[in-house]
């Protein structure tokens, strides 16, 4: 089913804002969506999360026309990427080693590997989805996401999963976990350099030494180059311990609705990893807790050859003698 199957690719969604008013008189909030959700409930068909969604454009809609709202992801970084697939290859390992497990493959007829954003999409009671133009919410029944079931400690520990920020409990008392910190924890960390490299006295270095320059030349290299130019113990989207490392959801577009004569705005398009959309939205207004201001967006998606859209895999399972991989 490519470009030309039968897809509904516009997702008309409504922003509610739950709280209270903070002392800058701002009512704000994060939401969250996973075009994954959003596409199979509308479709009636199946559409997997570990992709790469492509969005068009959105277009905003404000009535009380004072809306700032940032549109996030998680980092489209090859530590997120490793991340997943070492995720999905636990998982189905895990799986595999069901002695029913193909009848129980049978009765999950629409299993899908699903991770959340954030712990805070996890916990989040807020779930946008699509609306017809009266505001009527589309029907969508098992959306579930992936569950770990690990057994170090003697007693089950069930947990899902999900891409930034830190664990969400402890080992034996899981209630989520992250996977780019769980990555972080099976790879061999890099050795600090304890002592800097004596290059002055080397042979190489003195062969063409003019009037002792080359001694400044290589201590200024030693000196300055020595590190790698990033964090190498904590990967971006990680927080270790005390240590955070960018770990809430990444802006890629921002705007602004500053009055009412033109309340609505656009802001193009951008790749979705894992289809797994963050909105921080924050607005005045003249309304109570309980009528607030609802801020309208129609994300308009690219189409493609994925069931009509635009959504490249993220990685394929493959299963060889030694278990499974995701290439």
């Amino acid at each position: 089913m490519g470009r030309k199957a039968p897809v509904h690719r516009t997702l008309r969604i409504d922003l509610e804002h739950n709280g209270a008013e903070n002392a800058a008189g701002m009512w704000e909030d994060f939401h969250y969506i996973d075009l994954s959700e959003q596409l199979s409930a509308i479709n009636s068909r199946l559409y997997r999360q570990g992709r790469m969604y492509s969005i068009g454009n959105i277009s905003v809609h404000d009535s009380q026309g004072d809306a700032w709202l940032k549109f996030c992801t998680i980092p489209n970084t090859w530590p997120m990427h490793k991340a997943w697939k070492v995720g999905m290859e636990n998982w189905l390992n895990m799986n595999a080693k069901l002695p029913s497990i193909t009848t129980a493959a049978k009765a999950a007829k629409y299993s899908d590997y699903r991770v959340y954003m954030n712990n805070d999409h996890r916990t989040d009671a807020d779930v946008p989805m699509f609306t017809d133009v009266e505001g009527g919410k589309i029907r969508q029944t098992e959306h579930n996401y992936t569950r770990y079931v690990s057994t170090d400690g003697g007693s089950a520990d069930d947990f899902t999963a999900h891409m930034m920020g830190e664990h969400s409990g402890s080992a034996g008392s899981y209630a989520s976990v992250s996977l780019i910190e769980a990555y972080e924890e099976i790879l061999n960390q890099p050795v600090a350099i304890l002592e800097e490299p004596d290059l002055d006295t080397g042979v190489w270095n003195n062969l063409m030494e003019v009037g002792a320059a080359n001694d400044d030349i290589s201590q200024a290299l030693t000196d300055d180059y020595d590190g790698a130019p990033w964090d190498t113990q904590v990967f971006p989207g990680q927080k270790d311990g005390s240590v955070s490392n960018s770990i809430a959801p990444w802006c890629l577009r921002e705007t602004h609705i500053a009055s009412t004569i033109s309340p609505m705005s656009a802001v193009g398009g951008f790749d979705v990893p894992l289809g797994l959309l963050c909105i921080e939205s924050a607005t005045k207004g003249e309304y109570t807790e309980s009528n607030p201001n609802v801020i309208g967006l129609q994300i308009e998606l690219v189409p493609g050859t994925y069931k009509g859209v635009h959504a490249p895999s993220m990685g394929t399972p493959k299963q060889n003698s030694k278990g499974w991989k995701v290439r």
